[in-house]
């Protein structure tokens, strides 16, 4: 399954292969069976439209993703599992209806009803009723055929050979079909969001309702490195990747590119305000900026174990979860880190509930980290 440890051991072999064998990594054999052909484009894979299931063992399931929706939790997986906990994740339940059954990477609210959740397959999902109930936005084929018309469209105040790079990418990603997944996601006010994934590409949703838009063009990463983590603080929005991919915008904004001081994989970027930036990754990386990403320090974390998320605790401390299930404390904001415990899984994302601990998501499902009731409020 594709989380950010698996995807970089596969990112070489993805740029070498052609796109059906790119799907059948990212996506598993099994969603390659019984496809919808669309003329001119790669078939669709029944899986992207199917319903999740119910499942007696979802709680055990691969998690990948886990957040706050006021005072519940929702946390997301393998097989379109979307999985909700009232009482601060000590029972979980499903979700009502999800419309899809790929693999779901990342999921945030933006209000304790209003949230988003992104995946394989490009997929989109929104709810208004704290994850009960999903309806999905737009998926990769849909955003492959936009960029394209958005492409098509671009007429004077273009540099030519911009607007043909950018037309021929398009034409590319709709042949391709819906072969790229989302990986990270970054809510806004009602009816908006950001997400960007694999090879580059990524989406913004405007409006009531929502009106998906393609980020074709806007992001400065002409190499179409991954991208694993976004964050915004102040109104500036930052995004890292691989191969020290670091970019930063104001909202709405095309996305500039960072000096990185490091080459390696970013999985992930926590703005703590508008100046004040982590970004984190490969072998327990470590990285602060203070002046909006112009300068970097690298912080030492007391760990080499891929750094895979960070969140802001109720008392402004900030908590990393290791893929090693390291979770590293830091209470001079981001200066320096100390072993908090260690949880009994890789921890894929992590968030605390209502009552201060800290539930996080991995291979074995979701957990509660009782211990951390001690760090937040």
């Amino acid at each position: 399954m594709l989380t950010p440890f698996f995807l970089r051991r596969y990112s070489q072999l993805l740029r070498s292969c052609a796109p059906r064998l790119s799907m059948a990594l990212l996506c598993g054999a099994a969603s390659m069976q019984d496809t919808a052909a669309v003329p001119g484009t790669s078939p669709v894979p029944a899986v992207m439209t199917q319903p999740a299931a119910g499942a007696s063992w979802a709680s055990r399931a691969l998690m990948l993703s886990v957040a706050r929706a006021g005072s519940s939790i929702v946390a997301v997986g393998e097989h379109g599992f979307i999985l909700l906990s009232g009482d601060d994740g000590r029972s979980w339940s499903q979700a009502r209806k999800v419309p899809t059954s790929v693999t779901l990477t990342r999921v945030r609210f933006a209000t304790a009803t209003e949230g988003w959740a992104v995946g394989h397959m490009g997929v989109v999902l929104h709810t208004v009723d704290a994850g009960v109930n999903w309806v999905r936005v737009t998926d990769g084929a849909a955003s492959a055929r936009l960029a394209l018309e958005q492409a098509e469209a671009l007429g004077a105040g273009r540099e030519p050979e911009t607007v043909v790079t950018l037309r021929t990418s398009a034409a590319q990603l709709v042949q391709d079909g819906p072969d790229k997944p989302l990986l990270a996601l970054l809510p806004g006010g009602p009816g908006r969001a950001l997400a960007l994934g694999a090879f580059g590409t990524g989406v913004r949703i405007e409006g009531e309702p929502a009106r998906p838009q393609s980020m074709l063009g806007r992001l400065d990463n002409p190499a179409a490195l991954h991208v694993y983590g976004v964050s915004e603080n102040g109104g500036i929005v930052y995004a890292a990747g691989e191969q020290g991919l670091l970019l930063r915008s104001r909202q709405g904004e095309p996305f500039v590119a960072l000096a990185s001081p490091y080459k390696g994989t970013y999985f992930g970027v926590l703005a703590l305000s508008a100046e004040d930036v982590l970004a984190y990754g490969l072998r327990g990386s470590m990285f602060r900026s203070a002046d909006g990403g112009k300068t970097w320090i690298r912080i030492e974390c007391g760990t080499q174990q891929s750094i895979s998320s960070a969140i802001v605790l109720a008392d402004g401390s900030v908590l990393l979860g290791s893929q090693g299930g390291q979770l590293l404390l830091s209470q001079d904001g981001g200066r320096s880190f100390s072993l908090y415990t260690q949880a009994p899984q890789p921890v894929t994302d992590l968030v605390q509930a209502s009552d201060g601990t800290v539930i996080v998501a991995g291979p074995r499902g979701v957990m509660r980290i009782v211990a951390a009731t001690k760090a937040g409020a």
